[in-house]
Protein backbone atom coordinates (compact mmCIF):
# COMPACT_ATOMS: atom_id res chain seq x y z
CA UNK A 1 0.00 0.00 0.00
CA UNK A 2 1.46 3.14 -0.84
CA UNK A 3 2.28 6.13 1.46
CA UNK A 4 -0.85 8.60 0.59
CA UNK A 5 -3.10 5.56 0.58
CA UNK A 6 -1.92 4.73 4.21
CA UNK A 7 -2.05 8.06 5.15
CA UNK A 8 -5.68 8.62 4.06
CA UNK A 9 -7.21 5.51 5.53
CA UNK A 10 -5.13 6.73 9.14
CA UNK A 11 -6.73 10.11 8.52
CA UNK A 12 -10.26 8.79 7.59
CA UNK A 13 -10.55 6.38 10.61
CA UNK A 14 -9.09 9.45 12.80
CA UNK A 15 -12.37 11.50 11.60
CA UNK A 16 -15.12 8.29 12.23
CA UNK A 17 -13.76 8.19 15.62
CA UNK A 18 -14.17 11.36 16.02
CA UNK A 19 -17.76 11.41 14.67
CA UNK A 20 -18.73 8.74 17.26
CA UNK A 21 -17.49 10.14 19.95
CA UNK A 22 -19.00 13.43 19.02
CA UNK A 23 -22.51 11.71 18.20
CA UNK A 24 -22.74 9.07 20.96
CA UNK A 25 -25.06 9.52 23.63
CA UNK A 26 -25.77 13.12 22.12
CA UNK A 27 -29.03 13.61 23.71
CA UNK A 28 -28.62 12.08 27.29
CA UNK A 29 -28.12 15.62 28.75
CA UNK A 30 -30.50 18.31 29.14
CA UNK A 31 -29.48 21.50 27.56
CA UNK A 32 -26.73 23.46 29.25
CA UNK A 33 -27.54 27.06 30.25
CA UNK A 34 -25.20 28.25 27.10
CA UNK A 35 -27.04 25.98 24.97
CA UNK A 36 -30.57 27.13 26.22
CA UNK A 37 -29.64 30.72 25.58
CA UNK A 38 -28.46 30.35 21.78
CA UNK A 39 -31.31 28.74 21.18
CA UNK A 40 -33.63 31.41 21.86
CA UNK A 41 -31.57 33.64 20.21
CA UNK A 42 -32.12 31.17 16.88
CA UNK A 43 -35.98 32.05 18.06
CA UNK A 44 -35.56 35.91 17.89
CA UNK A 45 -33.03 36.26 14.55
CA UNK A 46 -31.09 39.23 14.67
CA UNK A 47 -27.88 40.90 13.24
CA UNK A 48 -25.93 40.40 16.80
CA UNK A 49 -26.20 39.68 20.45
CA UNK A 50 -24.88 41.54 23.12
CA UNK A 51 -22.63 38.24 23.75
CA UNK A 52 -21.55 37.55 20.57
CA UNK A 53 -22.26 37.88 16.64
CA UNK A 54 -24.80 36.00 15.10
CA UNK A 55 -23.15 33.29 13.66
CA UNK A 56 -24.22 30.62 16.60
CA UNK A 57 -27.81 31.50 16.29
CA UNK A 58 -28.19 30.97 12.44
CA UNK A 59 -26.16 27.62 13.26
CA UNK A 60 -28.92 26.18 15.83
CA UNK A 61 -31.83 27.60 13.50
CA UNK A 62 -30.62 25.38 10.36
CA UNK A 63 -30.29 22.70 13.16
CA UNK A 64 -33.34 22.58 14.65
CA UNK A 65 -35.13 23.36 11.18
CA UNK A 66 -33.67 20.19 9.72
CA UNK A 67 -33.41 17.91 13.11
CA UNK A 68 -35.95 19.79 15.30
CA UNK A 69 -36.36 21.58 18.57
CA UNK A 70 -35.06 18.48 20.60
CA UNK A 71 -31.75 18.43 22.24
CA UNK A 72 -30.59 16.57 19.67
CA UNK A 73 -32.04 18.50 17.22
CA UNK A 74 -30.01 21.45 18.72
CA UNK A 75 -26.72 19.67 18.61
CA UNK A 76 -26.03 17.45 15.61
CA UNK A 77 -25.45 20.12 13.19
CA UNK A 78 -22.54 21.85 15.95
CA UNK A 79 -21.43 17.88 16.41
CA UNK A 80 -21.37 17.60 12.42
CA UNK A 81 -18.98 20.25 12.42
CA UNK A 82 -16.67 18.99 15.41
CA UNK A 83 -16.18 16.36 13.04
CA UNK A 84 -15.22 18.72 10.24
CA UNK A 85 -12.95 20.23 12.26
CA UNK A 86 -10.73 16.95 12.54
CA UNK A 87 -10.64 16.40 9.01
CA UNK A 88 -10.18 20.37 8.03
CA UNK A 89 -7.32 20.17 11.03
CA UNK A 90 -5.58 16.99 9.01
CA UNK A 91 -5.83 19.11 5.81
CA UNK A 92 -4.32 22.09 7.12
CA UNK A 93 -1.42 20.24 8.83
CA UNK A 94 -0.39 18.60 5.70
CA UNK A 95 0.20 22.01 3.87
CA UNK A 96 1.71 23.60 7.12
CA UNK A 97 3.88 20.96 7.99
CA UNK A 98 4.29 17.32 6.17
CA UNK A 99 1.92 15.02 4.37
CA UNK A 100 1.20 13.50 7.56
CA UNK A 101 1.77 16.30 9.62
CA UNK A 102 -2.18 16.89 10.81
CA UNK A 103 -2.46 13.43 11.39
CA UNK A 104 -1.41 13.40 15.32
CA UNK A 105 -2.95 17.05 15.81
CA UNK A 106 -5.99 15.48 14.04
CA UNK A 107 -6.03 12.84 16.48
CA UNK A 108 -5.76 15.36 19.33
CA UNK A 109 -8.65 17.33 18.15
CA UNK A 110 -10.43 14.02 17.97
CA UNK A 111 -10.33 12.72 21.30
CA UNK A 112 -9.03 16.02 23.36
CA UNK A 113 -11.45 17.02 26.23
CA UNK A 114 -12.40 20.71 25.01
CA UNK A 115 -12.64 19.83 21.56
CA UNK A 116 -15.43 17.08 22.49
CA UNK A 117 -16.65 19.50 25.15
CA UNK A 118 -17.56 22.22 22.43
CA UNK A 119 -18.33 19.49 19.88
CA UNK A 120 -21.18 17.63 21.93
CA UNK A 121 -22.44 21.14 23.83
CA UNK A 122 -23.92 23.82 21.63
CA UNK A 123 -21.01 26.94 22.33
CA UNK A 124 -20.09 29.29 19.94
CA UNK A 125 -15.97 27.88 19.90
CA UNK A 126 -16.67 24.70 17.36
CA UNK A 127 -18.24 27.47 14.50
CA UNK A 128 -15.38 29.84 15.32
CA UNK A 129 -12.83 26.23 14.50
CA UNK A 130 -14.54 25.21 11.90
CA UNK A 131 -14.37 28.44 9.93
CA UNK A 132 -10.94 28.99 11.32
CA UNK A 133 -9.62 26.41 9.68
CA UNK A 134 -11.30 26.57 6.36
CA UNK A 135 -10.19 29.65 6.22
CA UNK A 136 -6.71 28.86 7.17
CA UNK A 137 -6.49 26.31 4.48
CA UNK A 138 -7.89 28.56 1.84
CA UNK A 139 -4.80 31.14 3.02
CA UNK A 140 -2.04 28.52 2.47
CA UNK A 141 -2.95 28.50 -1.33
CA UNK A 142 -3.20 32.03 -2.15
CA UNK A 143 -0.31 32.01 -5.18
CA UNK A 144 0.07 35.93 -3.72
CA UNK A 145 1.10 34.88 -0.33
CA UNK A 146 2.87 31.24 -1.68
CA UNK A 147 4.60 32.78 -4.93
CA UNK A 148 7.06 29.55 -4.69
CA UNK A 149 6.83 26.17 -3.35
CA UNK A 150 7.47 25.82 0.74
CA UNK A 151 10.66 24.05 2.04
CA UNK A 152 8.16 21.50 3.59
CA UNK A 153 7.63 20.51 -0.35
CA UNK A 154 3.57 19.72 0.28
CA UNK A 155 1.75 23.28 -0.85
CA UNK A 156 1.34 23.25 -4.78
CA UNK A 157 0.44 26.28 -6.44
CA UNK A 158 -2.07 27.19 -7.99
CA UNK A 159 -2.88 28.51 -11.68
CA UNK A 160 -1.85 31.80 -11.80
CA UNK A 161 -5.05 33.48 -12.87
CA UNK A 162 -7.11 31.03 -10.21
CA UNK A 163 -9.68 33.99 -9.00
CA UNK A 164 -11.50 30.72 -6.70
CA UNK A 165 -8.88 30.50 -3.82
CA UNK A 166 -9.37 34.35 -3.10
CA UNK A 167 -13.36 33.87 -3.14
CA UNK A 168 -13.01 31.37 -0.77
CA UNK A 169 -10.53 32.86 1.45
CA UNK A 170 -12.86 36.17 1.72
CA UNK A 171 -15.89 34.49 2.24
CA UNK A 172 -14.79 32.40 4.63
CA UNK A 173 -13.46 35.44 6.62
CA UNK A 174 -16.45 37.40 6.27
CA UNK A 175 -18.41 34.04 7.96
CA UNK A 176 -15.75 33.98 10.58
CA UNK A 177 -16.27 37.55 11.65
CA UNK A 178 -20.08 36.69 12.71
CA UNK A 179 -19.18 33.40 15.06
CA UNK A 180 -17.44 35.43 18.25
CA UNK A 181 -15.04 38.61 18.53
CA UNK A 182 -11.87 35.82 18.88
CA UNK A 183 -12.28 35.97 14.89
CA UNK A 184 -10.73 39.39 14.90
CA UNK A 185 -7.75 38.56 16.59
CA UNK A 186 -7.06 35.61 13.98
CA UNK A 187 -7.73 37.89 11.44
CA UNK A 188 -5.05 40.73 12.92
CA UNK A 189 -2.50 37.36 13.16
CA UNK A 190 -3.00 37.02 9.36
CA UNK A 191 -2.24 40.51 8.58
CA UNK A 192 0.65 40.89 11.04
CA UNK A 193 2.39 38.08 9.34
CA UNK A 194 1.31 38.88 6.05
CA UNK A 195 2.55 43.09 7.11
CA UNK A 196 6.01 41.24 8.50
CA UNK A 197 6.65 38.76 6.01
CA UNK A 198 4.96 38.94 2.47
CA UNK A 199 4.00 42.84 1.53
CA UNK A 200 4.56 42.74 -1.55
CA UNK A 201 1.35 40.35 -1.90
CA UNK A 202 -0.65 43.26 -1.20
CA UNK A 203 0.26 44.25 -5.11
CA UNK A 204 -2.36 41.62 -5.72
CA UNK A 205 -5.51 43.13 -6.73
CA UNK A 206 -6.85 39.20 -6.00
CA UNK A 207 -5.94 40.08 -2.64
CA UNK A 208 -7.58 43.19 -2.02
CA UNK A 209 -11.03 41.84 -3.50
CA UNK A 210 -10.54 39.24 -0.70
CA UNK A 211 -9.78 41.73 2.00
CA UNK A 212 -13.24 43.54 0.43
CA UNK A 213 -15.37 40.54 0.71
CA UNK A 214 -14.31 40.30 4.35
CA UNK A 215 -14.65 43.90 5.60
CA UNK A 216 -18.54 42.77 3.93
CA UNK A 217 -18.35 40.59 6.84
CA UNK A 218 -18.00 43.04 9.52
CA UNK A 219 -21.48 44.91 8.53
CA UNK A 220 -23.72 42.51 10.21
CA UNK A 221 -22.13 43.00 13.97
CA UNK A 222 -21.20 47.03 12.78
CA UNK A 223 -24.95 47.98 11.97
CA UNK A 224 -26.17 45.98 15.12
CA UNK A 225 -23.94 47.88 17.89
CA UNK A 226 -24.91 51.04 16.28
CA UNK A 227 -28.33 50.40 16.88
CA UNK A 228 -28.04 49.61 20.63
CA UNK A 229 -25.35 52.15 21.63
CA UNK A 230 -22.25 49.69 20.46
CA UNK A 231 -23.74 47.42 23.69
CA UNK A 232 -21.77 44.08 22.59
CA UNK A 233 -18.50 45.60 21.68
CA UNK A 234 -18.35 47.55 25.08
CA UNK A 235 -19.36 44.21 26.65
CA UNK A 236 -16.16 42.52 25.13
CA UNK A 237 -14.48 45.88 25.86
CA UNK A 238 -14.91 45.33 29.53
CA UNK A 239 -13.03 41.92 29.81
CA UNK A 240 -10.23 43.33 29.35
CA UNK A 241 -10.14 45.26 32.71
CA UNK A 242 -12.80 43.43 34.49
CA UNK A 243 -14.60 40.10 35.02
CA UNK A 244 -17.69 41.89 34.44
CA UNK A 245 -19.44 45.35 34.17
CA UNK A 246 -19.38 46.22 38.11
CA UNK A 247 -16.92 44.21 39.21
CA UNK A 248 -13.32 44.47 39.90
CA UNK A 249 -10.52 43.15 38.28
CA UNK A 250 -8.14 40.94 40.80
CA UNK A 251 -5.18 42.67 41.86
CA UNK A 252 -1.71 42.09 40.69
CA UNK A 253 -0.79 40.70 37.19
CA UNK A 254 0.81 37.97 38.68
CA UNK A 255 -2.26 36.67 40.23
CA UNK A 256 -4.13 36.88 36.77
CA UNK A 257 -1.77 35.10 35.29
CA UNK A 258 -1.45 32.36 37.81
CA UNK A 259 -4.78 31.85 38.25
CA UNK A 260 -5.48 31.79 34.47
CA UNK A 261 -2.78 29.18 34.11
CA UNK A 262 -4.71 27.21 36.54
CA UNK A 263 -8.03 27.49 35.20
CA UNK A 264 -6.53 26.78 31.51
CA UNK A 265 -4.62 23.84 32.84
CA UNK A 266 -7.88 22.07 34.58
CA UNK A 267 -10.08 22.83 31.47
CA UNK A 268 -7.83 21.63 28.77
CA UNK A 269 -5.93 19.06 30.72
CA UNK A 270 -2.62 18.11 31.12
CA UNK A 271 -1.73 16.27 28.04
CA UNK A 272 -3.19 18.90 25.29
CA UNK A 273 -0.87 21.44 28.14
CA UNK A 274 1.64 19.12 27.17
CA UNK A 275 1.10 19.01 23.34
CA UNK A 276 0.81 22.68 22.90
CA UNK A 277 4.32 23.12 25.07
CA UNK A 278 6.15 20.85 22.48
CA UNK A 279 4.47 23.09 19.47
CA UNK A 280 5.79 26.04 21.25
CA UNK A 281 9.10 24.46 21.18
CA UNK A 282 8.68 22.94 17.53
CA UNK A 283 8.29 26.82 16.28
CA UNK A 284 11.81 27.69 17.78
CA UNK A 285 13.07 24.57 16.32
CA UNK A 286 11.38 25.23 12.82
CA UNK A 287 11.45 28.97 12.89
CA UNK A 288 12.80 29.16 9.02
CA UNK A 289 9.93 27.63 8.00
CA UNK A 290 7.03 29.87 6.46
CA UNK A 291 4.18 28.42 7.74
CA UNK A 292 5.34 27.87 11.14
CA UNK A 293 5.88 31.40 11.63
CA UNK A 294 2.76 32.04 10.85
CA UNK A 295 1.48 29.06 13.28
CA UNK A 296 3.66 32.02 15.94
CA UNK A 297 1.49 35.01 14.92
CA UNK A 298 -1.53 33.25 15.42
CA UNK A 299 -0.80 31.41 18.40
CA UNK A 300 0.12 34.62 19.74
CA UNK A 301 -2.77 36.93 18.76
CA UNK A 302 -5.64 34.53 19.32
CA UNK A 303 -4.65 32.73 22.51
CA UNK A 304 -2.29 35.62 24.42
CA UNK A 305 -5.38 38.43 24.87
CA UNK A 306 -7.94 36.02 26.21
CA UNK A 307 -5.43 34.19 28.82
CA UNK A 308 -4.15 37.70 29.98
CA UNK A 309 -7.97 38.89 30.27
CA UNK A 310 -9.16 39.24 34.00
CA UNK A 311 -12.48 37.27 32.63
CA UNK A 312 -9.99 33.89 32.47
CA UNK A 313 -12.03 31.78 30.18
CA UNK A 314 -10.44 29.44 29.29
CA UNK A 315 -12.70 27.87 26.42
CA UNK A 316 -11.47 31.17 23.99
CA UNK A 317 -8.10 29.93 24.39
CA UNK A 318 -9.10 26.54 22.42
CA UNK A 319 -8.04 28.51 18.99
CA UNK A 320 -4.45 28.82 19.61
CA UNK A 321 -4.32 25.99 21.90
CA UNK A 322 -5.66 24.15 18.30
CA UNK A 323 -2.82 26.11 16.23
CA UNK A 324 0.01 25.20 18.71
CA UNK A 325 -1.04 20.86 18.38
CA UNK A 326 -0.80 21.65 14.42
CA UNK A 327 2.60 23.25 15.23
CA UNK A 328 3.64 19.95 17.39
CA UNK A 329 3.13 17.21 14.29
CA UNK A 330 6.79 19.13 13.13
CA UNK A 331 8.39 17.31 15.60
CA UNK A 332 7.72 14.51 13.60
CA UNK A 333 10.14 15.51 11.05
CA UNK A 334 12.76 14.96 12.88
CA UNK A 335 15.50 11.77 11.71
CA UNK A 336 17.11 9.09 13.25
CA UNK A 337 16.98 7.83 17.02
CA UNK A 338 15.01 10.95 17.53
CA UNK A 339 12.36 10.64 15.20
CA UNK A 340 11.45 7.34 17.07
CA UNK A 341 11.30 9.37 19.97
CA UNK A 342 8.84 11.63 18.75
CA UNK A 343 6.98 8.73 17.37
CA UNK A 344 6.71 6.93 21.03
CA UNK A 345 5.98 10.28 22.55
CA UNK A 346 3.23 10.79 20.26
CA UNK A 347 1.68 7.90 20.26
CA UNK A 348 1.68 7.90 24.64
CA UNK A 349 0.43 12.13 24.43
CA UNK A 350 -2.67 10.58 22.41
CA UNK A 351 -2.91 8.07 24.68
CA UNK A 352 -3.68 10.28 27.79
CA UNK A 353 -5.35 12.77 25.82
CA UNK A 354 -7.95 10.22 24.87
CA UNK A 355 -8.11 9.23 29.13
CA UNK A 356 -8.84 12.22 29.88
CA UNK A 357 -11.43 13.43 27.00
CA UNK A 358 -13.18 10.01 27.77
CA UNK A 359 -13.70 10.64 31.24
CA UNK A 360 -14.70 14.49 30.39
CA UNK A 361 -17.72 12.50 28.80
CA UNK A 362 -18.54 9.56 30.94
CA UNK A 363 -19.30 10.39 34.93
CA UNK A 364 -17.29 9.15 37.57
CA UNK A 365 -13.83 8.27 35.38
CA UNK A 366 -11.05 9.76 37.66
CA UNK A 367 -9.19 11.80 34.71
CA UNK A 368 -11.63 14.83 33.09
CA UNK A 369 -11.13 18.17 32.76
CA UNK A 370 -12.73 20.54 34.99
CA UNK A 371 -15.69 21.88 32.91
CA UNK A 372 -17.28 18.27 33.52
CA UNK A 373 -18.51 19.52 37.36
CA UNK A 374 -19.37 22.71 35.52
CA UNK A 375 -21.64 20.84 32.85
CA UNK A 376 -23.67 18.28 35.71
CA UNK A 377 -24.41 20.94 38.14
CA UNK A 378 -25.32 23.34 35.69
CA UNK A 379 -28.57 20.65 34.93
CA UNK A 380 -29.06 19.56 38.61
CA UNK A 381 -32.46 20.04 40.08
CA UNK A 382 -33.53 21.52 36.38
CA UNK A 383 -36.77 19.62 36.29
CA UNK A 384 -37.63 20.46 39.85
CA UNK A 385 -37.62 24.04 39.04
CA UNK A 386 -39.84 23.67 35.51
CA UNK A 387 -42.43 21.17 37.98
CA UNK A 388 -42.23 24.81 40.01
CA UNK A 389 -43.63 26.60 37.21
CA UNK A 390 -45.98 24.47 36.24
CA UNK A 391 -47.52 24.11 38.99
CA UNK A 392 -47.95 27.95 39.12
CA UNK A 393 -49.16 28.57 35.24
CA UNK A 394 -50.64 31.90 36.10
CA UNK A 395 -47.30 33.62 37.42
CA UNK A 396 -45.73 35.12 35.31
CA UNK A 397 -41.25 33.68 35.66
CA UNK A 398 -38.62 35.74 36.43
CA UNK A 399 -35.04 34.54 37.25
CA UNK A 400 -32.14 36.80 38.30
CA UNK A 401 -29.54 34.46 36.09
CA UNK A 402 -30.04 35.21 32.72
CA UNK A 403 -28.63 31.43 32.02
CA UNK A 404 -31.12 29.79 33.67
CA UNK A 405 -34.15 31.75 32.23
CA UNK A 406 -33.11 30.11 28.89
CA UNK A 407 -33.25 26.73 30.39
CA UNK A 408 -36.97 27.46 31.86
CA UNK A 409 -38.14 28.93 28.97
CA UNK A 410 -36.84 26.10 26.44
CA UNK A 411 -38.32 23.37 29.22
CA UNK A 412 -41.41 25.01 30.40
CA UNK A 413 -42.32 26.71 27.19
CA UNK A 414 -43.34 29.97 28.53
CA UNK A 415 -41.17 33.33 28.05
CA UNK A 416 -39.27 34.14 30.73
CA UNK A 417 -37.56 37.58 32.26
CA UNK A 418 -34.82 39.00 33.25
CA UNK A 419 -32.36 41.90 33.82
CA UNK A 420 -30.22 41.05 31.12
CA UNK A 421 -30.50 43.76 28.41
CA UNK A 422 -30.63 40.87 25.52
CA UNK A 423 -33.95 39.46 26.97
CA UNK A 424 -35.05 43.22 26.93
CA UNK A 425 -35.40 43.35 23.41
CA UNK A 426 -37.96 39.89 23.58
CA UNK A 427 -40.95 39.15 24.76
CA UNK A 428 -41.29 39.85 28.42
CA UNK A 429 -44.48 38.32 30.52
CA UNK A 430 -46.76 39.89 32.45
CA UNK A 431 -44.88 40.09 35.56
CA UNK A 432 -47.92 41.60 37.85
CA UNK A 433 -48.26 38.24 39.41
CA UNK A 434 -44.85 36.36 39.42
CA UNK A 435 -41.85 33.15 40.52
CA UNK A 436 -38.73 34.74 41.38
CA UNK A 437 -36.05 32.47 40.65
CA UNK A 438 -31.99 32.69 41.92
CA UNK A 439 -29.51 30.49 42.56
CA UNK A 440 -27.59 30.22 45.53
CA UNK A 441 -24.42 32.40 44.63
CA UNK A 442 -26.63 36.03 44.36
CA UNK A 443 -27.53 37.79 47.54
CA UNK A 444 -30.84 36.71 48.72
CA UNK A 445 -30.87 39.45 51.16
CA UNK A 446 -30.68 42.26 48.62
CA UNK A 447 -33.03 40.37 46.15
CA UNK A 448 -35.69 39.98 49.44
CA UNK A 449 -35.09 44.11 49.75
CA UNK A 450 -36.17 44.68 46.36
CA UNK A 451 -39.30 42.32 46.44
CA UNK A 452 -40.72 43.21 48.82
CA UNK A 453 -40.99 47.13 47.83
CA UNK A 454 -42.14 46.26 44.36
CA UNK A 455 -44.54 43.88 45.48
CA UNK A 456 -47.33 44.32 47.21
CA UNK A 457 -46.93 40.71 48.77
CA UNK A 458 -44.11 38.40 48.76
CA UNK A 459 -44.00 34.90 49.93
CA UNK A 460 -40.66 33.31 50.77
CA UNK A 461 -37.89 32.51 49.60
CA UNK A 462 -38.44 28.94 49.28
CA UNK A 463 -34.97 26.71 49.20
CA UNK A 464 -34.43 24.00 47.17
CA UNK A 465 -30.95 21.97 46.00
CA UNK A 466 -29.95 19.37 44.43
CA UNK A 467 -26.11 17.66 44.71
CA UNK A 468 -24.32 20.67 44.62
CA UNK A 469 -26.55 23.30 43.08
CA UNK A 470 -28.76 24.54 45.39
CA UNK A 471 -31.40 27.80 44.63
CA UNK A 472 -34.11 30.18 45.88
CA UNK A 473 -37.76 31.35 44.59
CA UNK A 474 -40.42 33.69 45.12
CA UNK A 475 -43.95 34.26 44.49
CA UNK A 476 -44.84 37.39 44.25
CA UNK A 477 -48.24 39.18 44.01
CA UNK A 478 -49.52 43.29 42.94
CA UNK A 479 -46.42 44.74 41.11
CA UNK A 480 -46.24 48.06 41.82
CA UNK A 481 -43.59 49.38 39.87
CA UNK A 482 -43.01 49.55 36.28
CA UNK A 483 -41.51 46.29 34.68
CA UNK A 484 -38.37 48.00 33.73
CA UNK A 485 -37.89 49.18 36.78
CA UNK A 486 -38.00 46.01 38.10
CA UNK A 487 -36.09 44.19 35.84
CA UNK A 488 -33.13 47.21 36.20
CA UNK A 489 -33.35 46.64 40.03
CA UNK A 490 -32.65 42.84 39.68
CA UNK A 491 -29.77 43.08 37.32
CA UNK A 492 -27.78 40.07 37.34
CA UNK A 493 -24.32 41.42 36.99
CA UNK A 494 -25.28 44.51 39.70
CA UNK A 495 -26.26 41.33 42.55
CA UNK A 496 -23.31 39.88 41.70
CA UNK A 497 -21.05 42.66 42.09
CA UNK A 498 -22.61 43.09 45.33
CA UNK A 499 -22.75 39.85 46.61
CA UNK A 500 -18.77 40.03 46.06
Amino acid sequence: MSGERRLALIALGVTLLAFGLRFGGLAQRPLLPDEAYYWLWSRHLDWAYYDHPAGIALLVRLSTALGGSSEFGIRWLNALLGTLCVALTIAVGRRMVTPGGGVPAGSLVAAGAPFLITARFVYTDTLFLFLMLLNLYTFLVLPAVWPATPAHGEMQRPERRAWLPYLLFGLTLALLFNTKYTAYLYAAGLGGWLLWERRASFREARLWLAVGIAAVGLLPVLSWNVMHDWGSFRWQFSHAVSSSPGATAASGWLWRWLGNTRHALAYHTWPLAAAALAGALALIRHRRSAPLRLSLWLALLVGLPPFLSPAGSPRNLTGGLLVLLLSASAWLREQGRWRTVALGSSALLLGWTALYGWGTMVPTFPYHSSARHDMERETKGLYDLVAIAAAHPEYGLLTLDYSLAGQLWYYTGRPVATGWPQYRLWETPNLTNALIFSLDYLPGDAVEAVLQAAYTTVEGPYEGAAGNRAWRWWRAEDLRWPPAELLARLDFLTLWAAGR
